[in-house]
């Protein structure tokens, strides 16, 4: 049954350093410490993009060539909330998608990679190029674990490209050393994955919703937890706390809906839904899930929802 909250939704809003002269937000990343990733870039990524699809629009088949911004340069920092650390520069590369090491090494993978392509990096903290290894294509998720491996969830387009056997991309969600040994792979071992919508870490435990059917799913080592969902599809983030979950996101009008479940014997039952104000889709933002906590960061502010706070509001 959905109910209504019964008292406000309490969360946290921390303003984002800005960027040096310069430099301009690309992306952000939660690291397994819970401090924030930023990535920039020493071009406006997001705008030539948005001009690009302009562009596509207003001129069909007479544009220029998707833009290329693999020679401009990447600086990479954490900031705790109240510190930014001191930035390091490297090659922005193509399609980045980042995170952190437990060790401190910064992991940098290109989300889109052909076949066999070495499409991830391994950065030491002072910038030097430390290592490289194979992802696989159409990463959604790129997280890293306290035990130093590193968790990879897929969008479609690469899950259906091959074989698990011989394709990461294949597995749905894969978990990898830190060498890029692949370790486990989801549609191996527990079902089947279509398109990777949610995935977070709680500690070294995976925790994922995904296409078709949205079950919410934990995968601690070997055993797999298996929670059906009949009431909330399309969500894009996920933290849970105990046995409730939280999820984010849904299709057309629920695309900013909030929603509390109760993980019971098998089965994941909606407690209620909320509408947060609109999270934009596009541009230098974030929603992720990691343990008990919901980020969001849009228009520079970085907002942190728990499990407790929706929990307070819905009197669950």
């Amino acid at each position: 049954m959905v109910v209504s909250s019964s008292s406000p939704l309490k969360a946290t809003t921390i303003a984002l350093p800005k960027p040096p002269d310069g430099w301009f937000d690309y992306g952000y990343a939660i690291l397994p410490d819970g401090k924030l990733g930023l990535m920039r870039c020493n071009t406006d990524v997001h705008a030539a993009y948005a001009q690009w699809r302009t562009d596509v629009n207003e001129n069909p088949g007479k544009h220029g060539g998707f833009p290329d911004f693999s020679q401009k340069s990447a600086c990479l920092s954490t900031f705790d909330g109240i510190c930014e650390d001191r930035p390091i520069e490297i090659p922005f590369g193509k399609w980045p998608v980042f995170n952190r090491l437990a060790d401190g090494r910064w992991l940098i993978a290109a989300a889109r990679a052909r076949e066999n392509e070495i499409n991830g990096r391994l950065i030491a903290a002072d910038g030097a190029l430390v290592g490289s290894i194979r992802l696989g294509d159409a990463i959604s998720y790129l997280q890293c674990a306290p035990d130093g491996t590193i968790w990879v969830g897929y969008f479609d387009e690469g899950i259906f490209g091959d074989d698990p056997s011989t394709c990461p991309s294949a597995c749905g969600i894969a978990q990898f050393s830190s060498d890029g040994t692949l370790l486990w792979c989801f549609n191996k071992n527990s079902g089947f994955i279509c398109d990777c919508y949610a995935m977070s870490l709680s500690r070294n435990i995976l925790w994922t919703c995904y296409y078709v059917d949205f079950p919410i799913v934990a995968a601690d080592k070997d055993i797999v937890t298996i929670w059906t969902n009949n009431s909330i599809s399309g969500a894009s983030a996920i933290a849970v706390d105990g046995r409730y979950a939280m999820l984010f996101g849904g299709y057309d009008e629920n695309a900013n809906r909030l929603a509390l479940l109760y993980l019971d014997d098998g089965i994941a039952r909606c407690v209620g839904e909320l509408a947060l104000s609109a999270v934009p889709s596009q541009g230098s933002c974030l929603v992720q899930g990691q343990a008990d906590t919901l980020h969001f960061i849009r228009e520079g502010n970085w907002t942190k929802i728990t499990v407790a706070a929706i929990r307070s509001a819905f009197g669950a």
